[in-house]
């Protein structure tokens, strides 16, 4: 996984020196562009997004080190309205809804025994087949932010940022051929410290991110409860820029690394059943373009992401056996941005 990481961090720091033909203008410049990574309303503005995502997951796992590796894919849509409000030039809140579906078509293999006489037995590999589906609600997210250095009055931007999602909507587990929803089952609290730079044609923004999960409870069909996860908190890294390279196009790039604490995942349709998880991490490259559309008023934003997520681990006491998974995620997104309000 480091080696993605640095990989990663090459093609951004690469890409970012490359793209202008005359050398960058470090000149800090106190414009706030819409679709910058750094961008915080003004006081008495609102600013607004809507985003819609298109995610392909696959899932590869195998139970032991010798054993077929399985997979499944889900594909999942989701929505999210947000708008945010500057009550001044440097302190601002937000309020984020999202809505969406999500579809998974699992396809795994499993040994089935076959009798044929007389008297002889075959194990069998088998493919299989499930499909999911889940529709609904996310968990509500609320934000304030404060640039406790602007700048106005000095060489670079630092901010802070507190975030909480309640536990507002059930959440189920959709089951095979059942119907579930995408809440959480939770509630999740982060904090964020940024430093940024911006200057006429070129903007750079690093951030670290605390964020801590409360437990969370998962329904299933049949009414019993899944315990998804313990407690646990996650940690991660990230570096934004964007490099803007006509008064109509800028290209946006960024890189983020995250890891979880070691937590604990049960679920117990019946006494004992229990399995623990140990999670690795996570590396997510992205490349994004923004056109603006109305004198900073309006833009268009599409992104490509990809997620690698592996070196998870899962000790099932019931099956006596360890799994390993690994994922990787193509994720595509589409923002319209928007501001009204004073400048």
């Amino acid at each position: 996984m480091p080696a993605v990481l640095r990989r990663s961090l090459a093609i951004v720091l690469l890409a970012t020196w490359l793209h202008p033909a005359r050398a960058v203008d470090w000149t800090p410049d106190t414009t706030r562009y819409l679709g910058d990574p750094a961008f915080l309303p003004l006081g008495g503005q609102v600013f607004g997004s809507f985003t819609y995502s298109y995610a392909v997951n696959r899932y590869d796992y195998a139970a032991g080190p010798d054993a077929p590796v399985n997979s499944w894919n889900r594909v999942e849509n989701t929505y999210l309205p947000s708008v945010s409000y500057g009550i001044t030039d440097d302190i601002s809140v937000s309020a984020n809804l999202g809505w969406g579906n999500l579809r998974g078509q699992d396809s795994y293999i499993y040994d089935r025994l076959i009798f044929s006489p007389p008297a002889h037995f075959a194990v069998v590999p088998t493919q299989g087949h499930a499909s999911y589906l889940s529709l609904g609600p996310s968990n509500p997210d609320f934000e304030i932010t404060w640039r406790a250095i602007d700048q106005r009055t000095a060489p670079v931007n630092v901010g802070l940022t507190v975030g909480y999602a309640p536990d507002v909507f059930p959440a189920r587990d959709p089951g095979v051929d059942n119907t579930g929803t995408l809440a959480l089952g939770g509630q999740r609290g982060t904090l964020e410290a940024s430093i940024s730079r911006e200057t006429r044609s070129f903007t750079a923004r690093g951030y670290v991110t605390f964020g801590y999960d409360g437990r969370r409870d998962i329904g299933q069909p049949g009414g019993y409860v899944v315990l998804r996860t313990d407690a646990h908190p996650d940690y991660t890294l990230g570096v934004q820029t964007e490099a803007r390279l006509t008064p109509w196009l800028a290209l946006n790039l960024g890189v983020s690394a995250q890891k979880s604490a070691a937590f604990d995942q049960q679920s117990y349709p019946g006494p004992g059943l229990a399995e623990t998880v140990r999670p690795g991490g996570a590396v997510s490259p992205y490349v994004g373009l923004v056109v603006p559309l109305l004198d900073n008023h309006l833009a268009i934003e599409a992104i490509y992401q990809h997620d690698f997520i592996g070196d998870e681990k899962i000790t099932s006491a019931y099956e006596d056996t360890q799994k390993f998974y690994n994922r990787e995620t193509n994720l595509f997104v589409v923002r319209l941005l928007f501001v009204f309000g004073v400048r």
